[in-house]
């Protein structure tokens, strides 16, 4: 699904309050203990089960809408060369899509708000529910450099920190993967 939303202050963190409404769905409507996985996925036993994607419009410097886009393998079931991904009905039996849809659009009005009146209560939820932090991670930064370390927090505006041995970079985008050392 793809939600038109309003221009916010805090842009940035749209899709960390996204993940977060996806993963208190499933874990409302399905019983799965859901995660949140840096910058935009959500995890079910380490497997992806859906992704955010948010795209701002901008004009004079300005934030004018933001398209949220987010797809969740519902009932779907996924073929054997995407041993990485998984759908709600593989892990839990069928949902009903109109429920949990209505699930969701209901917790990301509320987590909308909460990014506006606290954004700190935010990434603290998104913290609560990572898979990410505390682990060695690899993160491939928008330019194309690779940096290994141990991702350490978010900070308020959603860039990872990441503990690279050198000293801590932060990512405000990039693609990461979670190394099992």
């Amino acid at each position: 699904m793809t939600a038109v939303l309003g221009p916010t202050r805090n842009a940035s963190i749209i899709p960390l309050a996204a993940g977060v409404a996806v993963a208190e769905s499933i874990r409302r409507e399905v019983g799965l203990e859901a995660e949140v996985k840096w910058p935009n996925d959500v995890l079910v036993g380490g497997r992806k089960v859906g992704g955010i994607l948010a795209e701002s419009a901008w004009s004079g410097g300005d934030v004018r809408n933001i398209l949220l886009g987010i797809g969740v393998n519902v009932n779907d079931r996924l073929p054997p060369a995407l041993p990485g991904a998984t759908s709600l009905s593989e892990l839990g039996g069928v949902v009903g899509i109109d429920r949990f849809t209505d699930s969701l659009l209901e917790r990301l009005g509320r987590r909308i708000e909460l990014l506006e009146e606290r954004p700190g209560d935010l990434i603290e939820a998104w913290r609560s529910m990572s898979s990410t932090l505390g682990r060695p991670v690899e993160v491939m930064s928008g330019s194309g450099d690779t940096v290994r370390g141990v991702a350490l927090d978010v900070d308020g505006d959603g860039a990872l920190l990441v503990e690279t041995g050198q000293g801590v970079r932060r990512f405000v985008s990039g693609s990461l993967r979670e190394r099992y050392c």
